[in-house]
């Protein structure tokens, strides 16, 4: 009996590495975008309650930017100063981002008010607790936004001077490589993510 040929999976493989790279891509890169301004300017102390929906239009604008150019690196059209700007964005606004948007996914960053377990009126609505949310820090109000800002302005520091082309020799510099890759693809990605929805 002649033996039967196997299709390679060489085609599905490819296929399948494709969609993994330009989902992460596309996450990353034009997620994390608008992710990026979205906690960089809160982080900065400029996007607050009264002006949050300024600041949703501004970083749903840098996400569209984001896409042009995702859409743009696909066509192999690149632009040196539209790379120059991007790399500002996801690298150093999106450093400082993914840091900041971590410390309040694992429960780190909280902002409750000293009176936080009293009743608190908002819109002209009262409220009491938080229910049955996850609330870290709510039993004692604690806030930890000014420990926050310190620790995400070593992480902006960092990435400015990766931006400007500083980084260790040798073993420390590899070190550091990963510690930054670790920040901007694993971190930020969570962190786009996170930026996204509440945008």
């Amino acid at each position: 009996f002649p033996l039967t040929h196997r299709s390679s999976p060489s085609a599905m493989t490819s296929l399948l590495a494709a969609f993994a790279e330009n989902s992460a891509t596309f996450l990353l890169e034009v997620f994390g975008g608008a992710g990026a301004m979205w906690g960089f300017s809160e982080f900065m102390g400029i996007r607050f309650g009264v002006n949050n929906n300024d600041w949703r239009i501004s970083s749903t604008l840098v996400g569209m930017l984001c896409l042009l150019r995702w859409i743009a690196l696909r066509m192999g059209r690149v632009s040196e100063k539209g790379e120059v700007l991007a790399a500002l964005v996801l690298q150093v606004f999106g450093g400082v981002g993914a840091a900041w948007g971590m410390l309040e996914m694992v429960g780190l960053r909280t902002g409750y008010p000293d009176n936080c377990q009293q009743p608190q009126v908002l819109d002209g609505n009262t409220f009491t607790g938080i229910a049955s949310a996850w609330g870290p820090g709510f039993s004692s109000c604690r806030n930890t936004y000014p420990e926050s800002r310190v620790f995400c302005s070593f992480v902006g520091l960092w990435m400015v001077l990766r931006f400007a082309g500083y980084s260790p020799a040798g073993a420390g510099g590899r070190v550091e490589a990963s510690m930054a890759t670790f920040l901007l693809e694993v971190c930020g990605g969570a962190g786009a993510l996170w930026g996204v929805a509440e945008v």
